[in-house]
């Protein structure tokens, strides 16, 4: 404190905040000092005046157990108005990342101690230098240099040796006669690429001692009237050689430059010469493997520099990998296997390294990796037109949105980066690819590299291949007419390799690959573990069995993991901790009826709809809704009650909270002629719009919502109702699961336990039981007591459906006229009996759900409500008439959940993809203690939507959930469980779904008690054995996906086939 208050500058300041803990030792307090101003620098709102005088990165005994402790002081300070942004803006931002207060590791202040000790003594003797700061990306080379000239700063305007900190490793550099030696110091940072220029420029704006006027580029320092004594040089190996610039007056101008410094224009002269010329010393920082374009540095020049300072003793290597945290030879491994040099892969650690087959899957996890980490950024080569270029003649006049797309693979569109600075940190850059110009000296936390098709495999030397047709870059295969050089393919090709090296090391902590040339793509999958990931929906995926999905086509992506890889013994991590499964508490999601897909997703998709016009302060302006139901939704739409469903939901009402009698009825009014109010808008049947032969490519249940003012469109998006309640808005990655509305935040918490396949939840639960790893999950996810809390009100809601079924009487809605069943069957079962325990009590039960369910009213989807009546008629016939047991709820949920996650990962439960049998048949083997978990399975690996796998997708899911589920409370085995799940899956495959008038009645109901029955057959078989049998449950859930996707799309719920078709309505 008294060294503080004795300084002039820090006269003004009159407070002092003395932060005290008895745990902190001298190492502690000098790394939490050390990231307050690191800190307080990044943030902003606070004005650093500390000098760098050297702050240490190094470990020390605790450092760890440290770090939560200063984060929680960061939490305080802040509350207390100290900073004002979250400790994770600030840490993304390129304030804390390129600060010049940054934490040195020891090879980085090493260096820095030795450039100081070479450069004072030449500055003593007269000496010119030349001084080389060599490393591989993520070395930290551009840190070294702002802090070198931050440093050099401070020493030239201390007071002696008080400005430094006591023991700091630069203290002896502020003592007397070294500021005097820096007295005129003209000091700057010579940048080549803009983009980072322009970031550094920024850094320095708001450095105390520091100037944007002294972040340079190449042409301003030849340009310069009076010489600089110290030029320290960022990213050196793109300096320009004498070659064809950008533009006619930057030729004109190195001309001028060359004439001017060396008295003629000779193509022997490169930028570097000038930089020599005009600097008594300067340091260059360099890696000879980053140069992207054949106007850098020649090698053999770079070569020359590099001798010469290692002859002098002026050559400083980087060797600690502070970027990628993929451990050290990961950028040598990288290297050697895009020059095909087949390395073996590393030891990865906790890095997300991932190839995809699918480059819209890659696209949604980093959007999830941005929305969670932040700096998530998609990059590519330069192997595709910059078409939408704001430098083209009128392109800045346009809006962005009206620009054309440059990249588009597989039916997804991009634009290159539209900001040519500071692009990463551009509010566009998420929805935009980055080329190698915007992203070379940046870090992002995850990188998506998409590899084009300028690089390709060689089909018969087997070697990676540089392709000029494919190659964009005017620049980068422009021969050199100056120094009449011709560039071969040869030549290029390592430049061009060089540029996917860089955009491959940009990842902090995980990098995703997507290779357009397939030859290739597969060729890498050697390297790279593959990602596979789960179906749509908010679920997590861990490591699949290459032997079960090796072959598996047309896979879909939410979160990846990577598979073994069998030649080796290899085995990849997956990319999030968190496995498959689906929280009970969405997969049962509360809803009502008589479909999940065509009424619980269409209504959430009308209130997110209505919710973004809020956000955008545009709802009041609405004049006119217009809904376009397509495909499936359309096909059945009506009895399906989807219109209704829609309408309600752009009136802001949810699914979960709804009273049912606010939903039905308003289609009829339209197509009565009468006119309804929505939000004061006014609705006609004409703004209905029913589009059966029209289909989104994504899933055959789609809708399109606009809303117009006085005939301008203010909004206008596409929905996909994807099964359970689920839906997805197309080109928002991030809304995968905005239907369960059970969850808030599934990405932040991580599963306790990782699997893909049912294979892989068998090894994971050894000797324990199923709902136990389920459970654990559960708890990671919300809480011991708020996941009891859920499963408690699933089941609550599940037995009072069952209930109210049991009573209600009359018709069923539709022109069917189909008749309630349940009650008067109840009725004559116990004057049969005098009890409810006989197995027609189980179809019964079934009945009742599916009756209420056709009547629109309040269900639980299980996984959907077209099979909505098998798992709770199991779980209630098992519990509630011999003695209702509550730890058997906590068995049976979490067992059909882990089975459901599986299927929707890798099959469907869609009924629309898959047929019947998803649905229905995966209710099935939900036995007390491993239903839950059974279920998750499913939903990962399938599909449990009508519209996607037929009927099989969705009964024969709930089938083999409820199976399960039944097995694990009546003790049976984890072997047992999974033959249950297996048996009652296998007798639902080709299930097709076909509602007769598109009612959710014929033959939906009785097909859902039958399915009951089956999972109790189920049950019974499995444990009258040992478990042992032929064909695995994973075979029986690919046989199904396969089976859906063959299926016509008569039998995926659109009414066009099968019963739907030859039963006259009457």
């Amino acid at each position: 404190m008294t060294q503080h208050r004795r300084d002039p500058r820090k006269q003004d300041l009159d407070v002092a905040r003395i932060l005290l803990d008895d745990t902190f030792h001298r190492s502690a307090c000098y790394d939490l000092e050390s990231l307050l101003i690191q800190w307080f620098y990044s943030d902003g709102l606070y004005t650093v005046i500390n000098a760098n005088d050297g702050h240490r990165n190094e470990e020390y005994a605790g450092r760890a157990a440290f770090q939560p402790r200063f984060r929680e002081i960061f939490e305080d300070l802040r509350k207390r108005g100290l900073f004002r942004h979250s400790l994770r803006e600030i840490e993304n931002s390129d304030f804390f990342k390129l600060s010049p207060f940054k934490s040195l590791v020891p090879d980085q202040e090493r260096a820095i101690l030795e450039i100081l000790k070479a450069l004072f003594e030449d500055i003593e003797a007269g000496r010119r230098t030349t001084m080389v700061v060599a490393g591989n990306p993520g070395t930290g080379k551009t840190v070294v240099g702002i802090s070198l000239v931050k440093t050099l700063r401070d020493i030239q305007t201390s007071r002696g040796i008080d400005d430094a900190e006591q023991g700091s490793s630069l203290s002896d550099y502020f003592a007397q006669g070294y500021p005097e030696l820096l007295q005129t110091l003209r000091v700057g940072i010579v940048v080549p690429q803009q983009s980072l220029r322009s970031s550094i420029a920024k850094i320095f704006d708001r450095a105390p001692g520091l100037e944007r006027s002294e972040v340079l580029t190449a042409y301003d320092v030849g340009k310069a009237t009076e010489p600089y004594d110290v030029l320290v040089v960022d990213e050196a190996h793109r300096l320009n050689q004498r070659a064809n610039q950008s533009s006619g007056s930057l030729n004109k101008a190195f001309a001028e430059i060359n004439e001017r410094l060396f008295g003629r224009d000779s193509t022997e002269f490169t930028q570097l010469d000038w930089i020599r010329a005009q600097s008594t010393h300067n340091i260059l920082l360099m890696d000879a493997e980053q140069s992207v374009r054949p106007a850098d540095l020649p090698p053999e020049v770079i070569g020359e520099v590099v001798g010469e300072a290692k002859a002098s003793q002026h050559f400083f290597p980087l060797r600690t990998q502070m970027r990628v945290k993929a451990g050290a030879d990961y950028i040598g491994f990288v290297r050697d296997m895009l020059a095909g040099r087949n390395p073996e892969r590393p030891e990865l650690g906790e890095y997300e390294f991932a190839l995809f087959d699918d480059i819209g899957a890659m696209e949604k996890l980093i959007r999830k990796r941005d929305r969670t980490e932040g700096l998530s950024r998609l990059t590519a080569g330069y192997a595709w037109t910059w078409e939408s270029d704001p430098k083209k003649t009128g392109m800045k006049r346009l809006p962005l949105a009206k620009r054309p797309y440059d990249i588009e693979i597989d039916g997804h569109r991009w634009r290159w980066n539209s900001a040519e600075k500071d692009w990463i940190n551009s509010p566009d850059a998420l929805d935009e690819v980055g080329s190698i110009h915007t992203v070379q000296g940046y870090d992002l936390n995850y990188a998506g590299v998409i590899i084009g098709r300028d690089l390709r495999l060689d089909p018969k030397s087997g070697e990676i291949r540089f392709d000029r047709t494919q190659y964009r870059d005017k620049k980068g295969v422009e021969n050199n007419r100056q120094r009449r050089i011709v560039y071969t393919d040869a030549d290029i090709e390592r430049y061009v390799k060089n540029v996917y090296a860089v955009l491959l090391t940009r990842g902090i902590r995980g990098t995703y690959v997507y290779v357009c040339d397939e030859a290739l793509r597969e060729h890498l999958r050697t390297f790279i573990p593959t990602a596979f990931v789960l179906e749509r929906g908010r679920h997590r995926c861990s490591a699949l069995s290459s032997a079960v999905l090796g072959s598996s086509p047309n896979r879909h992506y939410d979160d990846w993991c990577p598979t073994s890889d069998a030649a080796s013994g290899r085995t990849g991590r997956s990319m999030t901790d968190r496995g498959v499964y689906v929280s009970a508490l969405e997969l049962f999601s509360l809803g009502i009826g008589p479909s999940s897909s065509h009424t619980v997703g269409p209504m959430r998709a009308g209130a997110m709809f209505r919710e973004r016009l809020v956000a955008a302060s545009d709802l009041e302006r609405v004049t006119r809704f217009v809904v376009r139901l397509q495909g499936s939704l359309a096909a059945t739409g009506i009895g399906h009650g989807s219109p209704d469903a829609v309408i309600a939901g752009l009136r802001g009402l949810q699914p979960e909270t709804v009273d049912p009698d606010l939903v039905h009825g308003e289609w009829d009014r339209l197509d009565a002629g009468e006119t309804i109010d929505v939000d004061g808008v006014a609705m006609t049947k004409d703004d209905i719009v029913f589009a059966p032969f029209s289909r989104h490519d994504g899933h055959p249940n789609s809708l399109v919502l606009a809303a117009e003012a006085d005939g301008e469109t203010l909004l206008s998006e596409t929905y996909l109702s994807i099964g359970g309640g689920f839906i997805e808005r197309v080109g928002d990655p991030e809304t995968d699961a905005a239907g369960t509305g059970a969850v808030e935040d599934p990405a932040s918490p991580q599963l306790r336990h990782r699997y893909a396949s049912i294979a892989e939840l068998m090894d994971v639960v050894g000797d324990r039981r199923i709902a136990d790893i389920a459970w654990e999950d559960e708890v990671a996810l919300h809480g011991a007591e708020r996941a009891r809390a859920g499963l408690d009100l699933i089941w609550s809601e599940m037995r009072s459906c069952i209930e109210r079924g049991l009573e209600a009487q009359g018709v069923l809605p539709g022109r069917l006229g189909v008749k309630r069943r349940a009650a008067e069957g109840l009725r004559k079962l116990r004057e049969r009996d005098g009890c409810d325990t006989a197995e027609e009590a189980l179809a019964l039960y079934s009945l009742a759900v599916n009756e209420e369910n056709a009547a629109g009213r309040r269900v639980v989807t299980a996984p959907t409500n077209g099979a909505a009546g098998v798992l709770p008629a199991v779980l209630y016939f098992a519990t509630v008439p011999g003695g209702f047991n509550p730890e058997a709820i906590h068995t049976f949920l979490p067992t059909a959940t882990a089975i459901g996650s599986v299927f929707k990962a890798n099959a469907s439960i869609s009924g629309a993809n898959a047929g019947c049998q998803a649905e229905v048949g995966n209710a099935n083997p939900h036995p007390p203690d491993n239903g839950d978990r059974q279920g998750k399975t499913f939903k990962a690996n399938a599909s449990i939507s009508g519209a996607e796998a037929g009927c099989q997708a969705e009964v024969g899911s709930a089938c083999a959930m409820a199976a399960a589920g039944l097995t694990a409370i009546r003790g049976g085995s984890v072997a047992q469980i999974e033959n249950a799940a297996e048996i009652a899956l296998e007798h639902h495959l080709g299930l097709t779904c076909d509602p007769v008038g598109g009612l959710v009645q014929i033959p939906c109901i009785e097909r859902n008690a039958v399915a009951a029955s089956t999972a109790l057959t189920a049950c019974r078989l499995a444990l009258l054995g040992d478990g042992t049998h032929v064909v695995p449950l994973d075979t029986t859930i690919e046989t199904m996906r396969q089976t859906g996707a063959d299926m016509s799309e008569r039998y995926k719920e659109t009414s066009t086939g099968g019963l739907a078709v030859n039963v006259v309505e009457c």
